[in-house]
């Protein structure tokens, strides 16, 4: 990486704390201490979704940010669909949830909401989308950084 995407990436992270102040879902400021149940959970491999924030940056783009207790080690599989109504998935496996159940509305002209639904041990973001859109994933540590551009 070189010094130009050390200063975005360092820039980004700054503006997605910055506005997540009072998008977050509730309990997503802090990491949640770690409980017998959530170390018997890192023992068996299963993470937990502990925050979802959003910034809304230039160009029409939207950064989304979702917090782990643990380190998220691979890229989740993505599906993307246009019909009947535009969304992106994300699917994280050997997760779960730790928010509550209500949509973060985001209002935005590219993205509407975004709802975490959680099976098992199989959590999936689901951002309902206004119109096609790029997207982009990077993975930092405990966060999973989604981009959206609109096309």
């Amino acid at each position: 990486m070189n010094r130009t995407e050390k200063h975005f990436r360092v820039l980004l992270l700054a503006c997605i704390g910055i506005a997540t102040g009072s998008a977050m879902h509730a309990g997503a400021e802090a990491p949640a201490p770690i409980t017998s149940s959530a170390a018997e959970d890192a023992q068996s491999g299963i993470n937990g979704l502990q925050g979802v924030g959003y910034a809304v940056l230039t160009a029409g783009r939207i950064v989304v940010k979702f917090t782990f207790r643990n380190e998220v080690k691979e890229r989740p599989p993505v599906i993307v669909g246009y019909h009947p109504t535009a969304n992106i998935v994300l699917d994280f496996a050997d997760t779960v949830s730790e928010l509550p159940k209500e949509p973060l509305e985001l209002g935005h002209r590219v993205a509407r909401s975004i709802r975490v639904l959680t099976v098992d041990n199989r959590t999936r973001a689901v951002i309902s989308l206004n119109r096609p859109v790029s997207y982009e994933i990077t993975i930092t540590g405990r966060e999973v950084l989604l981009t959206l551009e609109q096309r």
